[in-house]
């Protein structure tokens, strides 16, 4: 997805206001941006072999972590870079000698296989905040999932080919199916055990016939 470039700053509501009404709408896109995380200062160590990001190695500002984009903002010029959640690929909190944020970012729309992909690590100057920018880059995130997505997976299982339903009367058209009859099983007294009922002919009659 594009970066948008900006050149003043957006307004946005509070998390701690949001959460405490109830908002005009529940459409992402077309509400005002939620501020869930402001970090600054923080300088920004760019990976860019295409040099299509729009921020210098080592250059220093701050990030607005809200609902619809991670903004990232150069006070000194005034610029701002616009980076859209499904463009983050990946997005890891790095400990160690050297805490960071780490970001890995897609800007074809993952349309080019042959992609080099643009790593970005956000360092604050209070690597104390690391988990609260995380936290907060990790709700946003949730709020775009990728539209591509299949979100029938959960009914793989039961469907066979042309996502017909497995049932009673078909299961036996599809190759490697099993069909099971539930009537020739039965819950042991031990709770989860499930066995074959195991009767003789005699047993079984004895119990079924009719009596006058």
């Amino acid at each position: 997805m594009p970066l948008t470039i900006i050149r003043s700053l957006p307004s946005f509501i509070p998390v701690a206001e949001h959460q405490a009404e109830t908002p005009a709408t529940f459409d992402i896109e077309s509400a005002p941006p939620v501020l869930h995380h402001h970090e600054a200062p923080c300088t920004f160590l760019v990976e860019d072999p295409s040099g299509t990001l729009p921020i210098v190695n080592e250059s220093k500002g701050g990030v607005y972590v809200n609902s619809h984009n991670l903004l990232v903002w150069n006070a000194e010029e005034p610029k701002g870079v616009e980076v859209p959640y499904r463009s983050i690929t990946l997005h890891a909190l790095q400990r160690g000698d050297a805490p960071c944020i780490y970001l890995q970012l897609s800007l074809s729309g993952g349309e080019d296989e042959m992609e080099d992909f643009v790593e970005v690590r956000v360092v604050p100057e209070d690597a104390s905040h690391l988990d609260a920018i995380f936290a907060a880059l990790s709700a946003c995130a949730s709020l775009h999932p990728d539209p591509r997505d299949d979100d029938e997976e959960d009914g793989d299982d039961l469907m066979g080919e042309g996502h017909q339903w497995f049932t009673a009367d078909n299961v036996h058209e599809f190759e490697g199916a099993t069909a099971i009859d539930v009537n020739d099983q039965f819950e042991d007294e031990e709770v989860g055990q499930v066995r074959a009922r195991e009767e003789d002919g005699e047993e079984r009659e004895r119990k079924w016939k009719r009596t006058d």
